[in-house]
């Protein structure tokens, strides 16, 4: 991606054209397998500056510092996100669980089967999941956006 030069632009309208530029890049990125760590790096930081504006700032007399306490009131509270595990450490762990869980769907069922209440209730609560875990890959494979499947 090119970055336009921003030689000779006033100092706010070039750090919102890079902010703009950065939110577009994000948009673009969504698909990428590392895009929620992103994200969550990207709300600490912000909302790490924005309390230091607002505590540097606190005290500050004009219309200028008046407009950046009210834009930081304004904004909801955002949450410490944790570190998420990197995209192998998650799919790793996901394979191998769905390969037990997978395996144990098939012993639930048959102890069910033989008339297990125990088993037939864990069943339930996995179809349960089998079925969000359908929904899902529904709304992210199968999106139907402007009449074309897989675009969304």
């Amino acid at each position: 991606m090119l970055t336009p030069s921003l030689a000779g632009v006033n100092a706010a309208v070039a750090v919102r054209v890079k902010a703009e530029l950065g939110q577009g890049f994000f948009a673009s990125t969504r698909r990428s397998r590392d895009f929620q760590q992103w994200m969550a790096d990207e709300c600490n930081r912000m909302s790490a500056i924005l309390a230091a504006v607002a505590g540097e700032l606190a005290h500050e007399a004009g219309p200028i510092a008046s407009e950046i306490r009210s834009l930081v009131s304004q904004m909801p509270a955002a949450p410490d996100f944790p570190a998420i595990p990197a995209f192998e450490t998650i799919n790793s762990s996901y394979r191998e669980i769905s390969m037990v869980f997978t395996e144990i769907v098939g012993h639930l069922n048959d102890l069910a089967g033989q008339g297990s209440t125990a088993a037939d209730a864990l069943l339930t609560e996995a179809r349960a999941y089998i079925n969000l875990r359908v929904q899902r890959d529904m709304a992210g494979f199968f999106a139907m956006d402007a009449g074309m499947v897989g675009r969304g």
